[in-house]
């Protein structure tokens, strides 16, 4: 992705989708393989004034290590840390903003679903008290990376746009459009 297109992605991200204020901490939440368009996110956070920005990046490989490896026990553990870090970002009405989809597809495969059903994401395992809470911080997913669209949907998106683009030519005063979908919650 060429610079002014990563810096205006950027900005939309920041701007647009987390709607970041200046004196705003933020949680930047991203994996290895796309540390460009983390840095530019960062580099826009810190621009629109955010106080802190806190960018925790996971590795596929060594989740798949865990998954393999780790004994039982060690499958969803939460340290304490985390969740109290996770609790204070939300009560400080801090934005998380995190870049989803994994860089490596089908890495995966062969591993034992029970033990993949079983390691969840720390925060999100007591379900006694909610550490998300919608007024207290911003969550925003964003999926990077055409091969992760076409690997998370089972699809070929670059023919779906070049199939829709071809669509579009043929209707008569067409232009191109830009469309924003919101998740049915």
């Amino acid at each position: 992705m060429d610079e002014a297109l990563l810096e205006r992605y950027a900005d939309l991200i920041v701007r647009f989708g987390a709607n970041v204020q200046p004196g705003q901490e933020v949680r930047l939440l991203s994996s290895v393989g796309k540390q460009e368009l983390t840095r530019a996110i960062a580099t826009r956070l810190y621009q629109v004034g955010a106080v802190f920005v806190s960018v925790r990046y996971g590795d596929s490989h060594i989740d798949r290590a865990r998954l393999e490896c780790a004994v039982d026990e060690a499958l969803g553990y939460e340290p304490d840390w985390i969740v109290q870090m996770i609790r204070d970002h939300g009560t400080g009405h801090g934005a998380t903003i995190g870049l989803s989809g994994n860089p490596w597809p089908g890495l995966l495969e062969g591993v034992d679903p029970e033990r993949i059903a079983r390691d969840r994401v720390p925060g999100r395992n007591d379900d006694s008290e909610p550490l998300w809470s919608p007024r207290a911080l911003t969550v925003i997913r964003i999926m990077s990376g055409r091969g992760i669209a076409d690997s998370e949907y089972g699809c070929d998106c670059q023919a779906s746009d070049r199939a829709r683009n071809r669509q579009r030519k043929n209707w008569p005063g067409s232009a191109p459009s830009a469309s924003r979908s919101r998740p049915v919650m």
